[in-house]
């Protein structure tokens, strides 16, 4: 819709752009775009005339957001740190018994929108240990770890294998069902 006081009542956007070279668009293309007045005018919600309505559904976990000058924003990725944990198979953890390793991760209450990296050290390198999927409980991410059976060391002398586990877990923000 063509605005014909578009020089004052709708918002300015500045427009950048790296120059190409000339044979890629024709130089009187460039100047009109350089002198352009790159203007919008958003729909609104007319309360009385002349008001721009700004407004956010009420869902507590509702992407967009409103600040308390009445700016609209979309909160960004949260970043929690996984601090190290540690665990000893110790040469009385049978095969196939679970140790858990539980990370903090205050606030988290789903992993369906949520990346967790966690690095894993184990010693003496190579030791058999399967590490279980993720899950999520009473605000910590939790592993199981298991010894494996290679069949090569004998079950009544199994080794001690220390296994260390650290990293990051992002959130993202995700609207509520309708």
């Amino acid at each position: 819709m063509a605005n014909p006081d578009s020089t004052t009542t709708s918002i300015p956007v500045s427009v950048t752009w790296t120059a190409q070279a000339t044979q890629c668009v024709p130089p009187a293309v460039i100047e009109a775009l350089r002198g352009a007045n790159f203007r919008i005018d958003l729909p609104s919600t007319i309360v009385n005339p002349g008001t721009f309505v700004l407004t956010s559904s009420n869902f507590s976990d509702n992407i967009f957001k409103i600040d308390s000058e009445g700016a609209g924003y979309v909160p960004g990725v949260l970043k929690y740190t996984l601090t190290e944990q540690v665990v000893t198979f110790t040469a009385g953890t049978a095969v196939g018994e679970v140790v858990q390793v539980a990370f903090s991760a205050p606030g988290v209450s789903d992993l369906d929108n949520a990346i967790v990296d966690v690095s894993w050290t184990i010693e003496p390198t190579g030791s058999p240990i399967n590490i279980g999927p993720k899950r999520i409980l009473n605000g910590q991410v939790i592993f199981d770890l298991t010894r494996v059976d290679t069949g090569i060391t004998s079950p009544d002398v199994l080794p001690v294998i220390v296994v260390r586990g650290s990293g990051k877990l992002l959130t993202f923000p995700s609207p509520s069902p309708a």
